[in-house]
């Protein structure tokens, strides 16, 4: 496979996500003794939401990619949307830097998972323990996040709130770039070890809002045992929610799905309080670097 000579880093997707925002910002300082096989080019995606430290002004950017793209833009993020697939769309890679106020940890997100990100992806999981690959968009329309532009994914990690800089979550981002970076020159240089298999979250559905009224507002919040069970398969009967009346709301779904996303604060708008994954192993098969698995239809993530 061809190597990968150049790398778009993005930061400030979301204008309030202030880690992957001071990355690029800083780029220059972070990375100055990094060596690398390949060019590292950062940019903030959404500097007019990233001055005004919100996630957007007009509309999510994170869904203007894709078939979303329109050819005659309106919207701030339209045009911004344009404007880095004009600017981008050569390079060979992208790593998009986000952050939630979930109880996630640390984690990659795969939109598009081709050959070379999975390899990728895969060495990177082998080195840290703790990280997490979702698997989001398998067999559906090209979802219309930055990262499908090309191959690559998208860094996701929390709890850290919006419009917070936390000296943690911060330096975490940095040592996970440090190991991706290391993983793509193995992959320039034919050193990337062979993984057989791996475990990875493949996104499932459905996604659930919170009990609402008829005029929408909340009548409830997330339950506190549920709060911190992201990637924790799930029982019927186990709660979820807990309405201000003091009664509960608990789950009546497939068992052994696992929640994802709970609570994350820019998903209130979106009616989502949680959505639903499947934890698969994904096996190599003997064509290099592709990996199968029941897979099934996907929504959009970021």
């Amino acid at each position: 496979m061809a190597k990968l000579r150049a790398v778009a880093l993005a930061g400030g997707t979301h204008g309030n996500e202030l880690t992957g925002a001071y990355v690029v910002k800083n780029a220059q300082w972070l990375f100055r003794h990094w060596q690398h096989s390949f060019s590292i080019t950062p940019f903030l995606a959404n500097p007019a939401a990233f001055q005004i430290v919100r996630r957007y002004v007009d509309q999510d950017l994170n869904r203007c990619f894709g078939p979303a793209a329109p050819q005659a833009p309106t919207t701030v993020e339209q045009h911004r949307a344009r404007e880095i697939i004009d600017q981008y769309r050569t390079m060979d890679f992208i790593i998009d830097l986000h952050t939630t106020t979930s109880y996630m940890g640390n984690t990659l997100i795969l939109s598009r998972p081709d050959p070379v990100s999975l390899q990728i992806a895969f060495a990177v999981k082998q080195r840290l323990k703790d990280l997490k690959l979702i698997i989001w968009g398998i067999n559906t329309a090209e979802p219309p996040i930055l990262s499908s532009l090309l191959p690559g994914f998208t860094h996701e990690i929390g709890p850290v709130a919006q419009g917070l800089l936390d000296p943690d979550i911060f330096q975490q981002t940095l040592a996970t770039l440090e190991t991706v970076f290391d993983c793509i020159d193995q992959y320039n240089n034919d050193q990337l070890p062979a993984i057989d298999s791996e475990q990875v979250y493949v996104h499932h559905g459905p996604d659930y809002d919170f009990p609402r009224d008829e005029e929408g507002s909340l009548t409830g919040y997330i339950h506190r045992d549920f709060l911190h069970r992201n990637f924790e398969p799930l029982k019927k009967g186990d709660p979820l929610f807990t309405r201000f009346d003091g009664t509960e709301i608990t789950y009546d779904g497939e068992e052994g799905l696992c929640p994802l996303f709970i609570n994350e604060a820019a998903y209130y708008e979106k009616g989502i309080a949680f959505t639903l994954v499947k934890e698969q192993r994904w096996t190599r098969t003997d064509q290099p670097g592709f990996l199968t698995s029941d897979r099934r239809e996907g929504g959009i993530s970021g």
